[in-house]
């Protein structure tokens, strides 16, 4: 594999920063419904990290920031691996019945959208090589 020019880095770093921004924009969003309570919010769901743990969603969290640093890094195939691993850790959230969810609010799918960049980085990055995103 050849070395990552110049631009292509900064198109991983300006990947980085959307799929970060869409992240944030998800946290205070309404997220999941448990138990015909009231919808969590991104942030909600955040500060009871200690307690969600549990769940296998909670973690897609923590490769998602590792992908955050394959980007920033350069290293878009182990970003991919990490961005693909989060969405498989957040569609755990679809199992309803065993995981009490009753909902999937527009946060949980905003914060998707924030894996799916990650997860598509590399192609970008391959396709337009001698490209800067948002130039």
């Amino acid at each position: 594999m050849e070395p990552m020019s110049p631009k292509q880095l900064q198109t991983c770093r300006r990947l980085t920063l959307l799929s970060v921004c869409i992240y944030v924009i998800s946290l205070p969003l309404p997220a999941i419904q448990q138990d015909g309570s009231d919808a969590m919010t991104g942030f909600g769901i955040f500060l009871w990290f200690p307690i969600c743990c549990i769940h296998a969603a909670a973690w897609a969290n923590l490769t998602l920031a590792l992908g955050w640093y394959g980007l920033l890094i350069g290293n878009v195939f182990g970003a991919a691996t990490m961005g693909a691993t989060s969405l498989a850790l957040a569609a755990s959230c679809c199992i309803g019945p065993i995981t009490g969810i009753d909902g999937l609010q527009v946060g949980y799918w905003v914060w998707v959208g924030s894996m799916v960049v990650v997860l598509t980085a590399p192609l970008f990055v391959r396709a337009y090589p001698n490209s800067v995103a948002a130039e």
